[in-house]
């Protein structure tokens, strides 16, 4: 039988939800909120005409065929709407929510054990969304033959103190042609350390590993 929303208690957080998020962020995401309201979706400037947030998604929306429709103004495609909020920014304004709606420091983070959780139970529901919606950029998967596996760059990862044991148990990671064993600690304070450095979008972290895993193998060779 279908939940009905009738009342804000109505509205219950996903209890596995793989985010978090941090205070500061959050207090950066309250500050938004307070200073332009919701900018997730289509957010359009009648002061100057631009698309202040939701670029990229109305780009794929048109992609899709989805039109326009004025009364109130929205992007329907097939039986669904998506809203266009309309608001009246100077330009200063409009060009810190642009900034804002991208910013990954006031976002939540995920939980590396439940994502990979999720994301090996999608794997195994609906394989082909792995594919089509770059989840499995998220993946990461479990090396077969140990011998193949090497070592990540000695600068750049420390072995941790004071963890719990299964924290200090190798495990086995791949990153396009680079493959390396290392705690499952060590990892997790090196993934933080490089997004402390470089940002919080998992993609450049990735990315930011398989560059410095190449720059190691280049030193040793």
């Amino acid at each position: 039988m279908p939940h009905q929303l009738k009342i804000l208690k109505d509205l219950k957080p996903a209890p596995y939800n793989p985010r978090e998020i941090t205070p500061e962020a959050a207090k950066g995401l309250s500050a938004s909120i307070a200073q332009f309201g919701d900018i997730s979706g289509i957010v359009w400037n009648k002061r100057t005409g631009h698309i202040v947030a939701g670029h990229q998604r109305l780009s794929a929306l048109l992609k899709r065929g989805a039109t326009f429709a004025p009364d109130p103004p929205r992007i329907t495609l097939h039986d669904e709407a998506f809203a266009i909020r309309v608001v009246d920014w100077d330009a200063p304004t409009e060009k810190a929510a642009n900034i804002t709606a991208n910013n990954p420091h006031i976002s939540g983070d995920f939980v590396e054990e439940d994502l990979q959780d999720m994301l090996h139970e999608i794997e195994d529901d609906m394989p082909a969304s792995l594919d089509d919606l770059c989840l499995d950029a998220l993946l990461l998967e479990p090396l077969d033959d140990l011998n193949d596996a090497a070592p990540p760059p000695d600068d750049i990862l420390d072995n941790p103190n004071d963890v719990p044991p299964s924290e200090l148990a190798n495990t086995n990671f791949t990153f396009g042609e680079y493959r390396f064993t290392v705690t499952r600690a060590a990892y997790m304070e090196w993934r933080e350390n490089l997004r402390q450095e470089i940002g919080f979008a998992e993609k450049d972290v990735h990315e930011e590993i398989r560059k410095r895993l190449a720059l190691a193998e280049i030193k040793g060779t």
